[in-house]
């Protein structure tokens, strides 16, 4: 009886270290496919790191090379592709096998953060090719991108321009300054050809960039130019001369509006308004309408301080009749006390 309770204590440790034994070494596995498969997907992110895309770039650069800017420019970036492909991704590989050999020695742990440093290293080296590809696109891509930006440029010049001489009336005394803002519009459109020839990508840059700044510039001209115009010329000038007509006339009346100080700011604004149309005459109209239209809503305000003081007037004077009248009366009611008074003594 004894003896087979033994054996079956026997049989029971045996299978627990058998069970143990094999769940260790399921773990094992288990953690040993995890890193062969991370050990895996950081060779493959690698050796992706010099992409066919790189070296066709770099080729592309070859054909550009005209002058001593841009073979200097192609060096410094063959010597920073040479450093990723002769010294970087070696080090990475020498990262990865090392980690590998960690897998076969079971050193599980360690194998991990080594391969989570080597994943980081990926990265870092990966970001300098996308980078060196990215500089070197900003070569061989700017033909096409400037030309582009520059065949847009050159549709809404047109619709400017077509504007322009289809309304020519309306930019009376500016002709001269916007002629001579489109001569300098159409001599930068020459000079991009010519760089373009020449393959002078950084020059290119330039003007395609001072290309858009004018054209802008002179489409905010030919759009608010004749508002401008109008504004000083006709309508403020207009304004400005009913308002102080307007208050001579209610000054004449007897109104105090003095506290108005409409002296003042006729002067100002019509200071303001000169300065405006001289910066006009420069083509520079930042804030001009804004300014201009605060001008006119500020003289369009008084016509409202206008009517208040009328209204004011009249409800003062229609007081004023109602005390005379109580005073009237009051005096009448007085007269007659005293005429009483003087019966009564009488009496």
């Amino acid at each position: 009886m004894s003896s087979g309770i033994i054996l079956g204590a026997i049989g029971i440790y045996t299978l627990g270290f058998g069970l143990m034994v094999f769940t260790i070494y399921i773990i094992r596995k288990r953690n040993r496919d995890k890193l062969e498969k991370e050990l895996s997907r950081l060779e493959t992110l690698k050796n992706l790191i010099i992409s066919p895309s790189i070296l066709t770039e770099m080729e592309k650069v070859k054909t550009l090379l005209n002058s001593e800017k841009m073979e200097d420019k192609y060096n410094k970036w063959d010597k920073r592709y040479k450093k990723i492909e002769r010294e970087d991704i070696p080090k990475l590989t020498d990262k990865l096998t090392d980690a590998e050999a960690l897998i076969e020695e079971k050193n599980f742990k360690e194998a991990s953060f080594s391969l989570a440093r080597a994943e980081l290293d990926i990265y870092f080296v990966k970001t300098d090719m996308e980078l060196l590809l990215d500089d070197i696109r900003e070569i061989t891509q700017s033909e096409e991108r400037n030309r582009n930006a520059v065949t847009k440029l050159k549709t809404l010049y047109r619709e400017i321009v077509t504007k322009y001489n289809n309304n020519k009336g309306d930019y009376k005394g500016m002709e001269k300054s916007i002629d001579s803002q489109f001569d300098n519009i159409n001599k930068l459109f020459s000079a991009f050809e010519r760089v373009m020839e020449n393959n002078d990508y950084e020059e290119v840059a330039k003007i395609t960039h001072a290309l858009d700044d004018l054209i802008k510039n002179i489409k905010v001209v030919i759009d608010e130019t004749p508002t401008v115009i109008l504004m000083c010329t006709m309508i403020l000038p207009k304004k400005i001369n009913e308002i102080n007509n307007l208050s001579l006339k209610m000054k004449k009346d007897g109104y105090n509006i003095d506290y108005m100080k409409l002296e003042h700011n006729i002067g100002e604004a019509q200071k303001k308004i000169s300065e405006i149309y001289d910066k006009l005459k420069v083509l520079n109209l930042e804030d001009s309408i804004f300014e201009l239209k605060t001008i006119l809503d500020y003289f369009e305000s008084l016509y409202g301080d206008f009517d208040k003081e009328k209204q004011s007037k009249k409800e003062y004077e229609m007081y004023m009749s109602t005390i005379t009248e109580k005073l009237s009366r009051l005096t009448n009611v007085i007269k007659n006390i005293y005429v009483e008074l003087d019966e009564l003594r009488e009496t």
